[in-house]
């Protein structure tokens, strides 16, 4: 059962084909009526109706973090902080406050109001930079985590391993960078804006499945489903991520070479 907000409220429409298993058959249907109030799908939905309003920043934003995480630190600091901010609000809002049914102009009110809050974080954040090595080292080890479950642990279908996955990885790359911060937030910025940057991609281009959808193909046993282009948009990660490496340490090398350093050691500024 799929909820379809373009429905009517007690209106059912069949989405595929019925399926004949050995357990019986499985018919999936959407309806308006599987559509609950302060539900998170909510804003997925929300995002899917404006996927291209915020398909280019969202790109431009996942190129600049890959190829300039390094020299212009403090400004992907900055930005990073501002767009954690708006996705955890975003999520607090759908999740507990916000009805299914409404019009698209709330969402980008909340989008407001949520980008206001994230430019005073991301101010804060510039004034506490040990943390904000911290934090974006640990965003970085996050979406590691992510990557790791989706391509090779979500055939468990277990929400726990999900967790473990990606807090395992989101602390260990964060503590890492306590000790090894240049290496480490370079490695972390090419990264993460390659995941930005393809994630955005599959906002408008098909392929690439949701968590959900992955834990429900893997439960259900019908791995063979998974779409085959969502690998090329692992491989895209990969290659993006060794261009935004190459190009830092090219960065890093050339400021060494003319006496100019555009990252130094912030545990000396706090």
């Amino acid at each position: 059962m799929t909820c379809d907000r373009k429905t009517q409220l007690n209106e059912l429409y069949q989405i595929a084909p019925a399926v004949v298993r050995p357990c019986g058959v499985t018919i999936q249907i959407a309806s308006q009526s599987f559509c609950d109030v302060g539900e998170i799908s909510a804003l997925l939905y929300w995002v899917h109706e404006n996927a291209w309003a915020i398909f280019t920043p969202i790109i431009a934003f996942g190129l600049f973090v890959c190829f300039f995480g390094r020299k212009l630190f403090k400004i992907v600091l900055f930005l990073t902080t501002l767009a954690l901010t708006i996705c955890a609000g975003m999520f607090f809002c759908y999740q507990f406050f916000l009805y299914k049914e409404h019009a698209s102009w709330v969402g980008w009110t909340i989008l407001v109001f949520w980008i206001l809050i994230g430019i005073a974080a991301g101010f804060l954040m510039l004034r506490v930079l040990r943390f904000g090595i911290f934090l974006l080292a640990a965003w970085g080890g996050i979406l590691l985590g992510q990557i790791i479950w989706t391509s090779f642990v979500y055939y468990t279908a277990s929400p726990a391993v999900y967790w473990i996955c990606i807090i395992v990885f989101g602390a260990l790359v964060g503590l890492l960078a306590m000790k090894m911060e240049e290496l480490v937030l370079i490695w972390v910025t090419s990264f993460s804006g390659s995941f930005i940057f393809w994630r955005g991609i599959g906002m408008v281009a098909p392929g690439w499945p949701s968590n959900s959808e992955l834990a429900r193909l893997m439960k259900e046993k019908r791995i063979q489903e998974v779409d085959p282009r969502f690998y090329g948009y692992l491989f895209g990660i990969v290659l993006l991520t060794i261009v935004g490496l190459v190009i830092q340490i090219k960065q890093k090398r050339k400021d060494q070479k003319n006496g100019k350093q555009a990252y130094t050691k912030f545990r000396n500024h706090d």
